[in-house]
């Protein structure tokens, strides 16, 4: 874990179709979603989640609807713009006080962003050079994807890379020593044996696969997601699913419970995983008709595709000490550990949340929910940061 740096785990639930597009291409699809270029998984990029946090973040700071802790943003502003307190504040000059109302209503115009957003999503385009924002924000990944099955409706997919991935993105985030992470490691190493042994011992036409979900199987441990019939793996290594079960549930607090995860889990072979998330997402004609005519209008017929819902992806966010001075900071993030002040913020704020992602906005697609949690094992330090 490096140093001097607060991470939070942020989940996100698909409670509709989402498009986070990668602009158009001359393909099939005129308006594909972002994906890796190397694995073709889905995912979203850092800048479009942080535009999406950063906007959610400033409309609640100015109603008022941050941690009661964080106050008034105009009183904040004095604090920010001069680096004077309260007492202060009726010291101030003249061109202070200008400097200071110029500031507020520029933030009223949408030009510049309250302070607390400037602080840690860093300042409007407009003061770009001042200093940079306290967080990062990472891509998105994807972590289960729903998948059609023969029984059971659907089931939430995944694959060995996928978790090996969230070990890898814990270990960044977490402690060397924590015995959680060391737990979920061995799931997945004891996972990647089990499908070794499987492809070696099990016939071709045969595709091995980890049917933990009770609603996907059929008869002879068989499950269908899609038209793949998937064998369940025999195996003599003793995985420990509970624990995977767990700990899935307590980094994604309030989208996955226990129950979800029982019914409908699937675990499969990396290259049935690739071909589900490149070949199952959702595509959409659209089609603009021109009003007088009644008919379609030239060049107004496109293909877009989405994410389907009840896709769970997650995203490491690096919280960093402010790069603002001391005398600068609001009353809320003065003292110890404002890394730790910042992110307890952040987690309050989106923690159960409910958010926009994407386009389409006004067809009503991107919606998500929002999950917000500490990897690390103990969070004490973060409870009265």
């Amino acid at each position: 874990m490096p140093m001097n740096e607060t991470f939070l785990f942020f989940g996100f639930y698909g409670l509709t179709p989402i498009h986070a597009g990668s602009g158009a291409e001359l393909s099939v699809v005129d308006l594909p979603i972002q994906r890796e270029r190397h694995t073709g998984f889905p995912t979203i990029w850092g800048q479009s989640l942080k535009g999406v946090l950063r906007s959610e973040f400033r409309r609640k700071e100015l109603l008022g609807e941050l941690n009661s802790e964080c106050g008034d943003w105009k009183t904040s502003a004095e604090k920010y713009i001069l680096g004077m307190s309260d007492k202060e504040s009726g010291s101030m000059d003249e061109a202070q006080r200008k400097n200071l109302e110029r500031y507020k209503e520029d933030v009223e115009k949408n030009s510049r962003d309250p302070p607390l957003t400037e602080i840690i999503f860093g300042p409007a385009t407009t003061a770009a050079s001042e200093h940079a924002g306290a967080v990062s924000v990472g891509d998105a990944r994807v972590l289960l994807f729903p998948v059609r099955s023969l029984k059971g409706v659907f089931a939430y997919v995944t694959c060995p890379m996928v978790l090996r991935r969230l070990v890898e993105d814990l270990k960044f985030a977490t402690r060397e020593d924590d015995s959680e992470l060391q737990a979920l490691e061995k799931i997945v190493r004891d996972i990647e044996s089990s499908f070794e042994m499987s492809v070696n011992s099990q016939s071709d036409d045969k595709i091995p696969a980890f049917i933990l979900g009770s609603e996907l199987r059929l008869p002879e441990n068989v499950a269908v997601l899609e038209d793949i019939e998937l064998h369940n793996v025999n195996t003599e290594i003793k995985i420990d699913f509970e624990t995977l079960f767990d700990q899935l549930k307590g980094l994604f607090p309030g989208l996955l419970t226990e129950e979800d995860l029982r019914k409908r889990l699937a675990i499969v072979p990396d290259e049935i995983f690739r071909n589900f998330v490149l070949l199952t997402t959702e595509i959409v004609a659209r089609i603009r008709i021109n009003a007088k005519t009644g008919t379609v209008e030239k060049g107004g017929l496109w293909y877009e595709e989405f994410l389907p819902a009840d896709t769970v992806m997650y995203s490491l966010v690096a919280v960093n000490n402010p790069k603002v001075k001391k005398n600068e900071l609001p009353d809320c993030l003065n003292g110890d550990n404002p890394a730790g002040k910042i992110a307890k913020i952040l987690q309050t704020t989106f923690n159960s949340a409910f958010l926009q992602i994407g386009g389409d906005e006004t067809v009503g697609k991107g919606f998500v929910k929002v999950s917000v949690a500490f990897p690390e094992v103990s969070i004490d330090e973060h409870e009265n940061p």
